[in-house]
């Protein structure tokens, strides 16, 4: 019997009160330990279909279900990272990515373990006692990265975690959440306005129209793992891809 996909969509509608149609139709599925990013034109409802997703929001039609229930008491189902770091700035960045056990049931010194191996994947462990205003973008989104993961979820939501940051930044921090994600595969959802990021990451990237948000195709990225995002921009597919999916997103605008 083939294993239930970890996220499963169908038929999913979002209209809002004013009338405003974001999401139609939308049907996809995600498998355990997938990485699939959304790209589309800005306004076609990524973040809106993410939210549902999520559990965040809810969907007009249609059925969302997430895969993700667990017995384990020293884990969520699942986590959120979204484009601000949402670091709270009255706490320190160890007790920041602390505050994710809150409702796990773990003892003191298992929280504090794991707080410390996720500041030490991240290379935050030296600024652990600093507060959100003294950190760099780059530091307070690893920071969101590492509060994440310490949770252990099966499936993580990711709303343009790295779009606030310079390029530069940006590569870097993808490169790091590939590392991260190699170590045990979570089931990942990634919302990206990057087709670059998107390419560098992903198994299959789901290409939407613009509004209201349909799925215009789903494109299986295929490159070898494990990847160097930078490295992987000098392979002449990457840049066909790159180009193929501008070219859907072009017609996108232009209709």
């Amino acid at each position: 019997m083939a294993a239930l996909p970890r996220i499963a969509i169908h038929g999913l509608r979002k209209a809002f009160a004013s009338g405003t149609v974001a999401l139609e139709g939308i049907d996809f599925e995600v498998g355990d330990g997938e990485f699939v990013s959304i790209v589309g034109p800005s306004g076609c409802g990524k973040t809106t279909l993410l939210r549902i997703a999520a559990g965040l929001e809810k969907a007009t039609a249609g059925s969302v279900d997430v895969n993700a229930a667990q017995n384990r008491p020293e884990a969520l189902p699942y986590a959120t990272v979204f484009q601000e770091s949402s670091l709270f700035p009255w706490m320190t960045l160890r007790e920041n990515v602390a505050f994710a056990f809150d409702r796990l049931n773990l003892d003191s010194g298992e929280r504090s373990r794991r707080v410390t191996a996720q500041l030490d994947l991240v290379n935050l462990t030296r600024f652990e006692d600093a507060y959100p205003h003294q950190l760099s973008g780059g530091m307070k989104q690893r920071g969101a990265v590492a509060r994440a993961f310490a949770v252990d979820p099966q499936v993580l939501f990711m709303d343009e975690p790295f779009g606030a940051l310079d390029e530069q930044t940006r590569v870097q921090l993808a490169g790091e959440l590939l590392a991260l994600w190699e170590r045990d595969r979570k089931t990942v959802l990634f919302i990206t306005h990057s087709i670059e990021e998107a390419l560098a990451l992903s198994d299959r990237i789901i290409v939407m129209t613009a509004q209201p948000g349909r799925i215009r195709e789903i494109i299986t990225v295929p490159f070898a793992r494990p990847r160097d995002p930078i490295e992987l921009r000098a392979d002449p597919e990457f840049g066909r891809l790159t180009v193929r999916i501008w070219h859907l997103l072009r017609q996108e605008r232009a209709s």
